[in-house]
């Protein structure tokens, strides 16, 4: 596959920071390639190789096990990479792959694919839980209004509210004005046919940077017990935009999974994957089709694929 080698090293630059891309940047794995392009001219030829080989696996593996919903197709034999006829589930998944990507992405456009990302993370808790769940944004979202006011504490007071729970903290322990969300971004739970506490609850991070393996702290019960009661420990929930799998279909490092449910882009895809249409398997309603404006990502499907 010397095409395919030819390519991996123009880009050295991706390669040399693409684990920050899997876990947490403070703790970044080893890069074999980039180790050995400081050493003999032939070692680093053989890990090149090696490298590319890695890749061809990956692409091979996910296009596999997307079917569908894969926007690219790969030719094995010839060493081509291209785009299949565009659909409403390849565009969502090119979303997934630009919200993985938000590092080469200007600060506006970042905002607003976070935004969406979150929508789509609101829809995947949809469809993973029974239609009497409540789902709801905690956060602040520029695409959509959610249930929580703007002021912190009182969105705090809402949330315990909601849960039949009380809230610990105290106006002093918020700083005027804070608008943030304490670590929380997608809340759901399921009601009962009384006021009580103790439901059955998630408490979601939508995470798309490396810091998502931090992150998995902020929403879960031990940074929220000092902020309100928890009659019932919620289940704690990451949704990430990365495919975190080794082509065995393994967690990608299993030791960066801290007490939370991972759902990564092939779980979402999963659970998104409902309609009829086994050619187009994703079936959005139209307002939220609206808000993730995919039409525009047929741009950077341009882009992503002359990049891969």
């Amino acid at each position: 596959m010397p095409e395919l080698a030819e390519t991996t090293e123009r880009r050295t630059d991706f390669i040399a920071s693409e684990s920050e891309d899997d876990q947490d940047s403070k703790d970044p794995e080893s890069e074999p390639l980039v180790q050995e392009s400081v050493g003999e001219p032939a070692a680093y030829r053989d890990a090149l190789a090696q490298r590319a080989g890695d890749v061809l696996s990956y692409l091979l593996d996910r296009a596999s096990r997307y079917g569908a919903a894969y926007p690219f197709e790969i030719d094995p034999e010839n060493r081509t990479l291209s785009l299949r006829a565009p659909s409403d589930s390849r565009r969502i998944y090119i979303l997934l792959l630009a919200c993985a990507c938000l590092r080469y992405v200007g600060k506006t456009d970042r905002t607003k694919l976070t935004a969406r990302f979150e929508l789509l993370g609101l829809e995947t808790m949809k469809r993973l839980l029974p239609p009497e769940a409540e789902v709801h944004l905690f956060g602040k979202n520029p695409l959509a209004r959610g249930r929580y006011p703007t002021l912190l504490v009182d969105k705090i007071s809402q949330l315990a509210a909601d849960l039949g729970e009380q809230v610990r903290a105290t106006a002093s322990d918020f700083e005027p004005g804070d608008q943030g969300d304490n670590g929380l971004d997608l809340v759901a739970w399921i009601p009962f046919n009384d006021a009580l506490p103790g439901k059955v609850t998630i408490f979601a991070q939508a995470a798309c940077t490396p810091e998502w393996v931090s992150k998995q702290h902020s929403s879960h019960a031990s940074s929220w017990s000092s902020v309100m009661t928890l009659t019932a420990d919620p289940v704690n929930m990451v949704l990430i935009p990365y495919d975190y799998r080794r082509p065995n279909d393994d967690w990608y490092t299993r030791r960066h999974i801290h007490k939370s449910v991972v759902v990564d882009r092939y779980r979402m895809i999963g659970l998104l994957s409902t309609g009829p249409d086994s050619g187009d398997p994703i079936v959005l309603d139209q307002e939220l089709l609206d808000a993730l404006d995919l039409a525009r990502l047929d741009d950077v499907r341009q882009q992503e694929s002359a990049d891969l």
